[in-house]
């Protein structure tokens, strides 16, 4: 009987074991990668003519990952500034940045970008962080100081 048993628990587990073993093979190595686009525009949200913003001034840092689970792998990221709020340019003359990050795993890794914005008027800082943004199409993100 044990041996009956025995040898049901071969025909029908090594077939099951086989075909989890195959799904998880091709999904490793068959899994389609694909180029992802990503576009941001930096500009200003206000006019900072008045005096009380000529000594000010921003940078902001601009960093994106791949996260595939808790995995998390820096692909981009880029400073601009510091220049002063006045330089910036307005929202109709936007400065866009298009980023393309290629291998991205089409099913189980997605980009993420934040952002940091630094003021610092006479020595006073003051630091503004983002959330991580999951872009989806058209992956596009606007940054306003």
């Amino acid at each position: 009987m044990k041996k009956c048993l025995l040898g049901w628990v071969i025909v029908l587990g090594l077939p099951l074991l086989g075909i989890a073993a195959y799904k998880t093979l091709k999904e490793s190595f068959f899994e389609k990668r694909v180029d992802k686009d990503i576009s941001f525009s930096l500009y200003k949200a206000a006019n900072y003519a008045s005096k009380a913003y000529d000594s000010t001034a921003a940078q902001i840092e601009i960093t994106i990952e791949k996260v595939n689970g808790k995995n998390r792998l820096q692909v981009w990221d880029t400073t601009f500034g510091p220049c002063l709020l006045k330089k910036y340019p307005s929202m109709q003359k936007a400065l866009s940045k298009r980023i393309i990050v290629t291998d991205v795993l089409e099913k189980k890794e997605h980009l993420e970008i934040k952002y940091v914005i630094t003021y610092n008027t006479k020595g006073n800082i003051l630091q503004i962080q983002s959330g991580s943004y999951v872009l989806d199409d058209p992956k596009e993100l606007d940054i306003c100081l």
